[in-house]
């Protein structure tokens, strides 16, 4: 029995160590050409749930777009097919910040990101603390670096994170994306933790005893 309760507290440990080993954010970009973009199915961004502008010429949060609007913004879509590009949305976040926020922990996200410049600020948040900030040309540690310029288109994902709030900002030019998903963090029920916990706290009564 001693053995199995010894087990069951190892058991608890190593989740315990594998949770916090978690929180190292992985962030991956692929460069994504005409072949990709026209394979890749169309899906609608979500609507930010606020917004916030700075005093700039053309500031704003534009949802649902299409095409490119000269010195504002240019579409991620742009390497596709004629029809494709002509047809598939986006959002536009120029000299703004757009909030995306959920009403229970994420623990991934993908998105494409277009025209990748050094102003694109990509922020997730937890409880209102900042988890991590993703900026092109700037190497996250133990990640790919989200390229800068050159005007691509870049499927990101990132992962081993958990948020509940998105914030993507640029503060004078403007950040394109398309296709913007979020993976729902799977918890472990709570009945598991105390289980481990009770489990963890009998094996130490059991050994002070013997």
């Amino acid at each position: 029995m001693f053995s199995k309760l010894n087990k069951a507290l190892v058991l608890a440990t190593a989740l315990t160590l594998t949770a916090a080993a978690a929180q190292a954010v992985t962030v991956q970009a692929v460069a994504y050409g005409r072949a990709d973009l026209d394979a890749l199915a169309r899906i609608a961004n979500p609507t930010a749930t606020s917004t916030s502008l700075r005093s700039r010429a053309r500031a704003g949060v534009y949802e649902g777009v299409t095409r490119n609007l000269r010195r504002t913004y240019r579409t991620p879509w742009r390497a596709a097919s004629r029809p494709v590009r002509r047809s598939a949305t986006f959002t536009a976040v120029r000299a703004a910040t757009a909030r995306y926020e959920f009403g229970a922990d994420q623990a991934g996200l993908s998105l494409l990101w277009g025209s990748t410049g050094r102003r694109d600020r990509l922020s997730l948040f937890n409880d209102g603390v900042l988890v991590t900030r993703i900026i092109p040309g700037v190497a996250n540690p133990g990640s790919e670096t989200v390229p800068r310029g050159g005007g691509g288109t870049y499927f990101v994902t990132v992962s081993d994170v958990l948020f509940d709030e998105i914030r993507i900002s640029n503060n004078r030019g403007a950040f394109e994306f398309a296709n913007l998903q979020v993976v729902p963090a799977v918890p472990l029920p709570a009945g598991g933790v105390l289980l481990l916990t009770a489990l963890g706290g009998i094996a130490l009564m059991r050994r002070k005893r013997a």
